[in-house]
């Protein structure tokens, strides 16, 4: 018997869960524009059960009610809090299916289907009706937990630091910016090799000393690009808050200055990449501006070098969420909700996402990460509020999984321990899990990184592997800046 997603190799699967035929599932929509208006397309989406073909036009269909964050005062630092009754979680783009031991080569499938154009796809012998290719099964692993640990490096060369702009490509990390002991904003940039475990001090920054700001690279093998931008700032003389768009040459070692993000200029923004076939998009919203937060959304095209603002965020305005991408999806959520700074903090628990082909937000379940117990059942280890950590996805060979690391807790203060889960959006318990309370949840704990946990830490994945380096932040309980790796 072959292990159906999200069991361990112990656990066993029902007869149900490794035989059921696969049920095509698939969104149409046309080639997306360069137009910086939002124009959603009509989608075509097949429904698991029964199996049946529902057409939806969605330029009339009404705006959803924005969806009211939990308040649930069930939820809070306990051992072990039992959340109330989430809704049940969807998954309106891709859904779970389960392939025949004969076509299973891995426990789960891709999320990338490149056959998108019905005159170029096959016809279905199962399905006459529907002419669209069937998933392709994956080399995913069924478990993530299993041989992880995490391996002290060198300590940096430098000064501890929190809010540092973190990236790599495939063969080094970097570090820029940041605020230390010593000074608010910094021009200072790193680049770390992991073979020889080094870091070396470049010189070649040219923007404005900053902290609070944000950068990223594409999941591309190869691509020679990071992007990065936004934060609290030093220009001409004064400090403001940035809205500025920078691209980093990695071979070359050059910066360029890119078309300013046309929103409010910003910190602490959510930023994240995705991507329909080989077309690649930067989404950038929420944040604040120290006054305010925001709820907006826009998009950055690489191949057009455009920002498109978007439908905006379907929840209420929040700075310092936890976000990434994985395929077409945007997802985001948790993070800081006060727009009064002077009110007490409000810590958020939900969960959307937004598809960069169809240009609509969903609301998945709130956040509650599961284990597998002894008796091989599972059981939430937490459902806590959370804000200020970091965040990372892996895609390597369709492996596609969302990880969220240390952070602060339900009270904007240090947790117990550096939590570390991961999000995958194909992930089901058994059918058999006596707790019926996590049917639906994507998410699984992950071994903490060593100590407490830290506030604004940053992170990077050695594209192309499965190595996420951990590093800076904050421990505000011991008032403790971090320089280790």
């Amino acid at each position: 018997q072959v292990p159906s997603p999200g069991l361990s190799p112990t656990a066993k699967p029902t007869s149900d869960q490794i035989n059921t035929p696969i049920a095509p599932f698939y969104v149409i929509s046309p080639e997306p524009t360069s137009v910086p208006t939002e124009s959603p397309a009509p989608t075509i989406t097949p429904s698991l059960s029964p199996m049946s073909m529902q057409a939806s036009s969605s330029p009339t269909d009404s705006p959803a009610p924005s969806p009211t964050p939990s308040t649930d005062p069930t939820i809070s630092r306990s051992p072990t809090p039992k959340p109330s009754a989430d809704a049940p979680f969807e998954t309106p783009i891709y859904s779970p299916v389960y392939i025949p031991t004969d076509q299973l080569t891995s426990p789960i499938y891709d999320v990338f289907p490149e056959t998108l154009n019905p005159s170029e796809a096959p016809t279905s012998t199962d399905n006459p009706t529907n002419t669209f290719p069937t998933p392709t099964p994956s080399p995913c692993p069924s478990t993530l937990t299993e041989g992880m640990k995490w391996i002290r490096k060198k300590d940096q060369p430098f000064d501890g630091r929190h809010h540092p702009i973190t990236f790599a490509n495939e063969k080094h990390g970097y570090l820029l910016t940041g605020t230390t002991k010593k000074e608010r904003h910094t021009k200072d940039f790193y680049k770390y090799d992991p073979k020889k475990d080094e870091w070396t001090e470049l010189k070649t920054y040219t923007g404005p000393r900053r902290s609070y700001g944000y950068g990223l690279v594409l999941p591309k093998d190869g691509h020679g690009s990071a992007y990065l931008g936004f934060g609290i700032g030093e220009v001409n003389g004064k400090v403001e808050h940035l809205n500025d768009w920078w691209e980093y040459d990695m071979a070359n070692d050059k910066f360029a200055k890119l078309k300013d993000f046309p929103g409010p200029a910003r910190k602490h923004p959510a930023m994240v990449v995705t991507r329909v076939g080989t077309d690649y998009e930067i989404h950038v919203g929420l944040g604040d501006n120290g006054q305010e937060n925001f709820n907006d959304w826009y998009s950055y095209s690489i191949n057009n070098e455009m920002w498109t603002e978007r439908k905006k965020f379907d929840s209420t305005e929040r700075h310092h969420p936890f976000y990434f991408g994985l395929g077409e999806n945007a997802y985001v959520g948790l993070g800081h909700t006060t727009s009064n700074y002077g009110d007490p903090p409000k810590i958020e628990r939900d969960w959307y996402h937004y598809n960069q082909r169809t240009k609509k937000w969903t609301q998945d379940a709130d956040f509650k990460s599961l284990k597998l117990n002894k008796k091989n059942d599972y059981e939430i280890v937490t459902a806590e509020a959370r804000v200020a950590g970091t965040q990372f996805s892996i895609e390597k060979n369709e492996k596609c999984f969302g990880f969220v690391l240390s952070g602060d807790g339900d009270d904007h203060k240090t947790m117990d321990t550096g939590e570390f889960h991961s999000f995958d959006h194909f992930w089901k318990p058994p059918q058999d899990s006596k707790d019926k309370t996590v049917q639906f949840s994507p998410w699984l704990e992950l071994p903490p990184h060593p100590g407490k946990s830290r506030w604004a830490p940053g992170s990077f994945v050695l594209r192309g592997t499965t190595e996420v380096y951990f590093t800076s932040g904050k421990n505000r309980r011991e008032n403790k800046l971090h320089n280790d790796l």
